[in-house]
Parts: structure tokens; C-alpha cells; sequence
């Protein structure tokens, strides 16, 4: 059974434990109970494909044949690639009349073929760049290497470097996303394998909007990314602004290997607040001390 709290929210499942039998060879009850705190409760319908959501609520989810349909960011219908890791991820099922998304959840989504498997082996959909589309970035680095290590590459921004980057990306996995909402491109961090830095920067910033996100950043080892980052922990870096080093570093990245809860404290460290907090306490210190800093 549910539990339920004040509000109506789910609290807990009550159910009982049960073992195994080795005499019989089944699983039997032993009358014990176990409450599990939760704050949701996910119940698998069982039914191949599961298209229960569509006759729940037939107002909002609607059906392209046998499978869930899928929209673009416009609306318009579209049909995704059934397979894992789809070179466009179409993630919205419908766009209500005030512009709010309904996205898919698990392997709901047509391209998974309700394949559980699928869908958990999509959950780290590409590697993200985020930045203008200036020369200097060096977002080429980033296309050649991603279309030599095989992966997908979403870029995020826009700039007058643009057209020739497409024409460069041209035949790849990369995709141009443009200028995205905040809220559309945290949603891309935090579903990143990593976010690549390919280009010298004076501040490191992207990587600990990365950090921020719970996710590492794969950065050029110089300029201002070594002023925010620690190598091995918070970031990945490759040593040459080449393609070739960016690649070899695509090739042996782990997203395993760090911890989304130390990327965000470490982000933290840098966040506003903290700034203010630490400067405030510089500034009285040579106040109170009648030094300068």
C-alpha cells in the first residue's frame, strides 16, 4: 500500500518481505512488514509498448502508430531514430498552448522501443560545447576531434563563425543547437558525458558552469581554466590545442570517475555569495588592521 502525508503526496510503500524457498524453489511470504520511504512511486505497466499514458491523458500525449509521437521545439511532429543514441535527440512529446513542454520519460520514448537497457545506455546524451562562435574558440578543434573519436558534439551559441563551422561539421555527429533558453541549457549540462572546453580562455567559467551541473568539463590546459579547475577531480584536461589531443582525450574519458556531488561543491566555491562573503571579510580585515591587502 501507499502512504500518503498530509498533502496527498506519496510518503512511503508498505509491502512484505518475502524469501526464498529452496525446498520449493519459489519465492514465499513471511508475514513481515517493510516500509520504504519515497517521495514517488513509478509502477510499470507491463505492456509492450507501453502506451498507457496516451489513453490517460489523451489531451496532452498522442499516439504515431504504435509508439508515443514526438515533436520538435516548434511543435511539429517528427520521427526519431529508433536507436539508443539518436544523431537528433527529440526529447518533447508535446507543446502545450503556453509554450510548456511535455518531455518523455525512460524508455517511453519512441527511439527506445520501451527497451529499458535503450534508454539508460541514452541517458549521457553527447558532449556539449557552450560558447560564442568566434575563431579563437576553437570550436573546429572540437568538431574534428569529436568526428574522429566517434562521438556526438552539441554546440551551443551562435556567431559570425557559424556557417563556416556547419560547413566544417558537415557529414559529423555534431549539431548546432544556437542560442538556447537557461533553463534548456542547464537541462543539457546536466545530461552531458562532459562539457568540452576547446579553446584558451581568459576565465574559466564554462567548466564550473559544468561543475555547477553536476558534470566535468574536458578543457584545453591553459589560460584562465587552470585559475577554476582541479585536473583529474572537477576537469579532464588534454594537453595540445590540436584535434588529435582533444580526440585521445574523448577516446579514454570515464564520466564514472567523478562525483556530481564534489563538482557542485566545488562549484559552489565560487558562487556569488561566496565572493561577496570572502571579499567583505578582506576588506574589514584591512580596515581593522589598517593594511593593504
Amino acid at each position: 500500500s501507499v502512504e500518503v502525508d498530509s498533502f496527498g503526496h506519496a510518503a512511503a510503500l508498505h509491502v512484505s518481505k518475502r524469501q526464498f524457498d529452496p525446498a520449493t524453489g519459489k519465492m514465499s511470504a513471511t508475514g513481515e512488514p517493510v516500509r520504504l520511504p519515497a517521495k514517488s512511486i513509478l509502477v510499470a505497466a507491463g505492456t509492450q509498448p507501453n502506451t498507457v499514458l496516451g489513453r490517460e491523458d489523451p489531451e496532452h500525449v498522442f499516439l504515431d502508430g504504435k509508439w508515443f509521437r514526438a515533436v520538435d521545439e516548434e511543435g511539429n511532429p517528427v520521427k526519431p531514430e529508433k536507436i539508443a543514441k539518436p544523431a537528433q535527440a527529440r526529447v518533447l512529446m508535446s507543446i502545450r498552448p503556453d509554450g510548456r513542454g511535455v518531455s518523455f520519460f525512460g524508455d517511453l520514448h519512441p527511439s527506445f522501443a520501451g527497451n529499458v537497457v535503450k534508454a539508460m545506455a541514452s541517458a549521457k546524451q553527447g558532449y556539449p560545447v557552450v560558447s560564442r562562435l568566434l575563431a579563437y574558440k576553437r570550436v573546429d578543434i572540437a568538431i574534428e576531434a569529436a568526428r574522429r573519436a566517434g562521438m556526438r558534439l552539441l554546440i551551443v551559441g551562435r556567431g559570425p563563425a557559424g556557417a563556416q563551422l556547419k560547413a566544417a561539421a558537415a557529414g559529423s555527429r555534431t549539431e548546432f543547437l544556437g542560442a538556447v533558453p537557461d533553463a534548456e541549457l542547464a537541462r543539457l549540462m546536466g545530461s552531458a558525458r562532459a562539457i568540452v572546453v576547446p579553446g584558451e580562455e581568459d576565465y574559466g567559467l564554462v567548466p564550473l558552469e559544468a561543475n555547477a551541473a553536476g558534470r566535468p568539463a574536458i578543457a584545453y590546459g591553459g589560460g584562465g581554466a587552470l585559475e577554476t579547475i582541479r585536473p583529474g577531480i572537477t576537469v579532464e584536461h588534454f594537453p595540445e590545442p590540436t584535434a588529435d589531443s582533444l580526440a585521445e582525450t574523448l577516446r579514454r574519458f570515464d564520466p564514472d570517475r567523478y562525483d556530481p556531488a564534489i563538482l557542485r561543491a566545488h562549484a559552489e566555491a565560487f558562487a556569488p555569495a561566496r565572493f561577496k562573503e570572502t571579499f567583505a571579510a578582506l576588506v574589514d580585515d584591512v580596515v581593522r588592521n589598517g593594511r593593504r591587502p
